[in-house]
């Protein structure tokens, strides 16, 4: 799951909702309001912003680290040329192991801030927190623990992030 907070994670995030186009950023302190979706393998994904910002766009997991339950993660938000760089750190509050098919769901809790941004993100600031659900499969393999190897899983990790954000 060394990825899946993490882009977790994610991780990151436009989890800001600094998604708007160049140029149309609100100097105003703004509530926002983002959905990521990152592929665990990859650590690449779409995020999707509301708020007074709002847009689509891409992210890219940069640093992924674990620590027992904790994770910790860098990751890049793409808006077009603009872009936003986040940190985040959350731990682990569930996790379950399906072992009739090796799939794994973990929800992680933590926060977020803006670490740096270019274009018209390049004064944004900002922090806030998030809710980082996985999806993971292994394959089944019975020399492994409960008969599934998860050192090379596939899925899907859906961060929910919440904040507020001055551009």
């Amino acid at each position: 799951m060394r990825r899946a907070a993490v882009s977790a994670l994610v991780l990151s995030l436009g989890l800001f909702g600094l998604a708007a186009p160049a140029g149309a950023a609100d100097h105003g302190k703004a509530n926002e309001q983002a959905t990521l979706s990152v592929d665990y393998a990859t650590g690449s994904g779409t995020v999707t912003a509301t708020g007074a910002l709002a847009g689509s766009g891409t992210v890219d997991t940069l640093r992924s680290k674990q620590a027992g339950r904790t994770h910790h993660f860098v990751e890049r938000l793409t808006f077009g040329s603009d872009t936003v760089t986040i940190r985040a750190v959350t731990v682990r509050v569930a996790r379950h192991l399906d072992a009739s098919t090796c799939t794994v769901t973990e929800r992680d809790k933590g926060g977020w801030t803006i670490t740096k941004g270019t274009g018209a993100f390049a004064t944004a600031k900002g922090a806030g927190h998030l809710v980082a659900d996985a999806t993971v499969t292994g394959t089944f393999d019975t020399s492994k623990p409960h008969g599934c190897d998860l050192s090379h899983p596939t899925g899907t990790v859906v961060v929910q992030a919440k904040g507020h954000v001055k551009g």
